[in-house]
């Protein structure tokens, strides 16, 4: 009769999965984990909660290039970016300033023109006047002279009638030269001594060129400070690409929109200032 192992009989619960954990410690590893994941939730909902807190900001760090005593290049460029401006809109003010300058200097020409041309009409017909009185000065001397053997009287009379008009038309004898029926006026000096005269009260003959030419200048300097003010947009322009390329072109970028901000500043200064 054969003989049984001593020993508890074999437990259907205890069976081995192919795995080798036995099924019953399995489950009680998982209640086990579950438990304590619950009970975390529990704790972490019932327990207080921490305020939310704003960021602090903070500055980008300097790039290895930066570092150790490099340039500020925001800086410099944010500062060169500021005086580009405010030299753009003072060279721009200024262009209106001179612009309104010149339309006054061609309002001025045109009304010198005008005066020196009035002098001169009326220095042609003042002159023209008088040299008709002095045709009738010698035609009275002609025919004085013309009746001197037949009537003296009557020559002397007419003679003296044609003195009298001379000082009744104030007529200058400088520009009557000669005597008598042989006298002729002289058109020409008698119409420059008119024109001189109003000139004491007016503008001299050659005022309405220089004005003119002064207006010229002046509309001239305002093209030039027009393309200033285009240059120094360029110059901002040239220092916001240098904000963005790579640092070795920074350099390079930087010192040329600096010197070309120079020049251009001085450019305008000499132009707004510099007398015409």
């Amino acid at each position: 009769m054969p003989v049984e192992a001593r020993g508890n009989p074999p437990d259907p619960g205890r069976a081995e999965r192919p795995g080798g954990v036995p099924a019953r410690g399995r489950n009680a590893a998982v209640r086990s984990l579950r438990s304590r994941i619950a009970a975390l939730r529990r704790a972490g909902a019932a327990g207080p909660r921490r305020p939310l807190r704003p960021r602090r900001f903070r500055f980008p760090r300097r790039t290895g290039g930066e570092r150790g005593g490099g340039r500020p290049y925001e800086r410099i460029v944010a500062i060169a970016i500021g005086l580009s401006t405010i030299t753009g809109a003072s060279a721009s003010y200024a262009a209106v300033r001179l612009n309104s300058q010149a339309v006054d200097a061609d309002r001025q020409a045109v009304v010198e023109t005008i005066q020196v041309r009035t002098a001169g009409v009326v220095g042609h017909m003042s002159s023209r006047s008088k040299g008709g009185q002095a045709v009738q000065y010698r035609t009275l001397h002609a025919q004085a002279d013309a009746i001197e053997a037949v009537d003296p009287d009557e020559a002397r009379i007419l003679r003296d009638l044609a003195d009298g008009l001379l000082i009744d038309q104030y007529i200058d004898r400088r520009y009557l030269p000669g005597a008598g029926a042989a006298a002729k006026w002289d058109y020409e000096m008698s119409e420059a001594a008119v024109v001189r005269g109003h000139e004491i009260f007016t503008v001299p003959g050659d005022q309405p060129v220089r004005t003119a030419r002064r207006a010229d200048a002046l509309h001239d300097r305002v093209g030039h400070l027009t393309l200033t003010v285009v240059g120094t947009l360029g110059i901002v322009l040239l220092l916001t690409v240098a904000r963005l390329v790579a640092p070795r072109w920074r350099d390079r970028l930087l010192r040329v929109a600096l010197g070309g901000y120079g020049l251009l500043t001085a450019l305008a200064l000499w132009l707004s200032l510099a007398p015409i």
